[in-house]
């Protein structure tokens, strides 16, 4: 007789996923001080869709206002006090920020990792194998 498939073991994961919590910081964007969370994969996957849309040539007008239309949401989603919020869109329809300074959004958690790397010790290699033979 086949034994049966055991099912996964989704405590585990479940307790993972429970655990995480998105990073914030608070970073300065034309003058106005933000907090922000971390932008998730999914999020990143969607900005860069979008970012292939505008660069593209043969694209129409339309379709490449509606991409950084998108953009801007999904970056706005990141800000986590609404009033903070509202003050960044007064900014950006007063022409004070662009979208190339809206890159801190997704950068400055990736520059924190670097410095955090860069400051950890060196991981010790482990030698793989067989053992040395000891000189005697």
């Amino acid at each position: 007789m086949i034994p049966r498939m055991t099912e996964p073991d989704m405590t585990q994961l479940d307790n993972e996923l429970e655990d995480y919590v998105r990073r914030t910081a608070t970073i300065t964007l034309a003058g106005l001080q933000l907090e922000i969370k971390e932008l998730v994969d999914v999020q990143l996957m969607h900005l860069a869709r979008y970012a292939r849309i505008l660069m593209r040539d043969g694209v129409p007008r339309g379709q490449k206002f509606e991409a950084m239309e998108q953009m801007l949401n999904i970056l706005h989603k990141c800000v986590v006090d609404p009033q903070q919020l509202q003050e960044l869109l007064d900014l950006e329809y007063a022409g004070e920020v662009t979208m190339k300074d809206m890159l801190v959004f997704g950068r400055h958690f990736v520059d924190q990792d670097r410095q955090a790397a860069a400051t950890a010790p060196p991981a010790v290699a482990k030698r793989r194998g067989r053992p040395r033979k000891s000189v005697s």
